[in-house]
């Protein structure tokens, strides 16, 4: 579990949630096994938490001064400005197996575009199991393994995953493939001299 700090503050219940947006808070849920308490977020601190750390990992909170062990449930984002609007998050056992979608982290893309190649990914997350405290912010995809003429594609089992952790999607599925534009290249002159030899089979116009 990564050791930064998210703070949370107690909301009023009957706080409207559009006016705390525009005071600069996100409201939010924290989920206990057997209440549920109405928190609040200062907006710029949980986006930029967010941003580093992903949704899967296990974090620490401190709510009235008391810390806890959470996994953030749901984000909710507004669908134009794709700002964070509600965050709902739950308590967690830290020797409590769990069940977590691990957003993916692609490294390398710079180095990809510069070879001339086209990353087109498949998948955002590889869903796993394991003991709370095992969760990770990210899972990492090692894109240089695309530049060899051997590997044209990532699945999930080429990733490198601790073996504290079982992997629920299937081995075989897709993470991320390489598309070499010379193939692109070569289809648009495939065409271009299609259209050059359509245009000269066609008949001559007769005059009179």
């Amino acid at each position: 579990m990564n050791g930064e700090l998210l703070q949370v503050s107690p909301r009023i219940s009957h706080a409207k949630a559009k006016q705390l947006r525009r005071q600069g808070y996100v409201p939010g849920v924290l989920y206990g096994k057997n209440h549920a308490a109405p928190v609040l977020f200062d907006k710029k601190h949980v986006e930029r938490f967010v941003h580093r750390m992903g949704t899967a990992a296990v974090i620490e909170v401190s709510l009235n001064g008391l810390k806890q062990q959470v996994k953030i449930k749901e984000v909710q984002r507004d669908p134009v400005t794709r700002e964070i609007i509600h965050i709902d998050l739950m308590n967690v056992e830290m020797n409590q197996r769990i069940q977590a979608k691990v957003p993916l982290l692609f490294e390398g893309r710079q180095v990809m575009e510069k070879h001339g190649l086209i990353l087109q990914h498949q998948k955002d997350f590889v869903e796993v199991e394991g003991f709370a405290k095992d969760i990770p912010s990210f899972i990492r995809v090692p894109l240089h393994i695309l530049q060899s003429s051997r590997n044209s594609s990532i699945r999930v089992q080429d990733l490198e995953i601790a073996a504290e952790l079982s992997v629920i999607d299937s081995p075989n599925e897709l993470i991320a493939s390489a598309l070499k534009p010379t193939l692109k290249t070569d289809i648009q002159a495939e065409i271009k001299q299609d259209i050059a030899e359509s245009s000269d089979e066609q008949p001559e116009s007769q005059e009179g």
